[in-house]
């Protein structure tokens, strides 16, 4: 007679099939549930951590790799907890022996038996194998085989992720710049991205640059959308700097000592945490100043620069002049005020220029400049501008007598000089005669355009028959 394959009966069989969907759909719970939380709570300590500290780039790499590798872990064993492992009967069996003992013993042992096949035949009767295999099946129908694999830790583990995707829910509708601003830190770890705080700042920079060895004054704003508003804010440094500053109105006014040397510290106020460079620079100088005159039309001298005398430049009336200067660093801003008034003013890096009207009083220039650092110079630039009338020139006759007696056939001579401050552009010499007619009672002797300060000449008056 033909040996025909074993097989289990159906009622095994099925007992089979209901514990392989069992275990596959307590794996996808398991490890499903496993990843969100493992997830969940790795973005929650990302969440509270950064509400206390700013946390390193190193730190959220760290954590977010440990999680990828885990969640790959545990994607790996949900495949082979829930597809490869209730494949087969024999494991199946092991769990019910683990949880029922001796049905899941004695059911194994007929799994085993049933795949052996012909090699194992002539080992054993039929009959007892037969009879083995009903009891078996009358034993593994009475059992609650629902119960055979735990489902403590799972239930455990979605308690603790609807707790926690609860409180992330919350946290998401409570604060989501800050929920958001976790999330793109955790997902991004390598990127560097500003922790979002409740305490916000208006516009506050990284470094702060103060005169160097001077007791300063800085101010720090609250930004409008700040939702904490500390009553203290704190700047300390790992050695002696320690500066309290209290809330006033939205503003922390921080009084700072003179320092000579940069300082790294860090500000603390409410959940809010930055590290500052305190960095002492030299206040800016005007290195350079010249003054340039633009000299009235019927003078006709070239625009020159004027030399100070007791810083006070004197010029002629009716005279413009362009003040050009450059400063020892980069400017910001500049201010020429004239008799309250704004001059137009240019600057371009370190160099800066304005133009002041002819005037005609003696005033004060006041020269206001600003670097890039946002520092004036220790003291403001005055200038002294001093506007004067152009004198006439002055015409000397030397060694001449007031009245000379000429013979006739005779020839004199005669020495003029003239001088002016601005120059002479012209030199004349007139020869007046009573006894003619007023239309020809003179006669120009000399005329010469001439180029100087100070001229001098020397005439022979001729012999007038």
């Amino acid at each position: 007679m033909k040996n025909e394959k074993k097989v289990l009966p159906h009622s095994l069989l099925d007992s089979l099939n209901f514990l392989q969907k069992l275990a596959r759909n307590l794996a996808l719970l398991k490890y499903i549930s496993s990843i969100f939380l493992l997830s969940l709570g790795s973005w929650a300590t990302i969440f509270i951590l950064d509400r206390f500290i700013e946390t390193p780039i190193w730190f959220r790499t760290l954590l977010a790799g440990t999680t990828f590798f885990t969640v790959l872990y545990c994607g790996y064993q949900l495949f082979l907890q829930a597809y490869i492992l209730p494949s087969s009967q024999e494991w199946l069996a092991r769990k019910i022996k683990n949880t029922f003992g001796g049905p899941g013993d004695r059911f194994l042992g007929i799994i085993e038996l049933t795949n052996a096949g012909k090699t194992e035949e002539g080992k054993y009767s039929q009959a007892l194998f037969l009879a083995a295999q009903k009891k078996v099946n009358q034993e593994i129908s009475k059992l609650p085989l629902k119960k055979t694999f735990d489902r403590k830790t799972i239930y455990q583990r979605i308690f603790s992720l609807f707790i926690l995707s609860l409180l992330a829910a919350l946290s998401f509708f409570s604060f989501p710049e800050l929920s958001y601003n976790s999330l793109k830190r955790w997902v991004m770890p390598w990127t560097n991205i500003s922790r979002a705080t409740l305490t916000k700042f208006s516009n506050l920079p990284g470094e702060w640059i103060l005169p160097r060895g001077e007791i300063t004054q800085f101010p720090i704003q609250l930004d409008g959308n700040s939702k904490l508003k500390p009553q203290r804010a704190f700047i300390k440094d790992d050695h002696e700097l320690s500066i309290e500053a209290q809330e006033d109105e939205g503003i922390y006014e921080f009084v700072i000592p003179g320092l000579f040397s940069t300082h790294i510290a860090q500000l603390n106020a409410g959940d809010y945490r930055r590290e500052l460079t305190l960095k002492p620079v030299d206040r800016p100088l005007i290195k350079t100043l010249e003054v340039k005159a633009f000299y009235p039309t019927y003078l006709a001298i070239e625009p020159d620069i004027i030399i100070p005398i007791n810083n006070t430049f004197s010029y002629p009336l009716g005279t413009k002049l362009l003040i050009e200067g450059n400063a020892s660093r980069k400017l910001s801003s500049m201010r020429a005020i004239l008799k309250n008034d704004d001059l137009d003013s240019a600057i371009n890096k370190s160099f800066f220029s304005t133009e002041v009207p002819a005037m005609v009083d003696e005033e004060s220039l006041t020269i206001e400049l600003v670097d890039c650092f946002n520092l004036s110079p220790g003291s403001t630039q005055k200038i002294r501008l001093n506007p004067i009338v152009d004198k006439a020139p002055l015409v000397n006759f030397p060694d001449a007598p007031t009245e000379a007696t000429i013979i006739i056939n005779e020839t004199l001579p005669i020495r003029i000089s003239a001088s002016d401050d601005y120059g002479v552009s012209r030199f004349q010499l007139c020869m007046q005669f009573p006894d003619r007619e007023e239309d020809n009672s003179t006669q120009i002797l000399w005329d010469q355009e001439e180029v100087g300060q100070i001229i001098k000449n020397e005439f022979t008056l001729p012999f007038d028959p």
